[in-house]
């Protein structure tokens, strides 16, 4: 298990229990954790800490904005369950998904077959499109 101590903000430790970290996502770093209030397995985010704490507030408000904009699911959009700053870190917890990251599954076949990649563009498209029409 890995430390909560050293591995979350002081703020989220005692929220979160980590369970081990995951691959980092794009800027984020990112741990599976178990939400001590629900009782439930998610994934936390940790942001690199911006520049400017106005950044900071800015992205807790357009993340708290999105949550309520998207609150009906879709099946091409995973959902944000909360997104806050600590000591700092801006962070978003996501619910837990078993699936193959796309990256995992291009190292391994190199080059996705025309249908695939035309289905995996096709989601991305209406997931988008049910964002920005709300």
């Amino acid at each position: 298990m890995v430390d909560p101590s050293t591995a979350l903000p002081t703020a989220l430790a005692t929220r979160f229990r980590v369970a081990r970290r995951l691959r980092s996502a794009g800027v984020a770093d990112t741990f599976l954790v178990h939400d001590v209030r629900d009782a439930r397995a998610s994934v936390l985010h940790l942001l690199p800490v911006f520049p400017n704490p106005l950044a900071t507030a800015r992205f807790v408000r357009e993340m708290g904005i999105g949550i309520q904009a998207l609150s009906e699911p879709h099946p091409n959009i995973l959902a944000v369950l909360e997104a806050g700053e600590a000591d700092g870190v801006p962070w978003y917890a996501t619910p837990l998904v078993e699936k193959e990251w796309l990256a995992d599954r291009l190292a391994r076949e190199s080059r996705l077959p025309l249908d695939g990649a035309l289905r995996i563009v096709r989601d991305v498209a209406h997931g988008l499109a049910y964002a920005h029409q709300r």
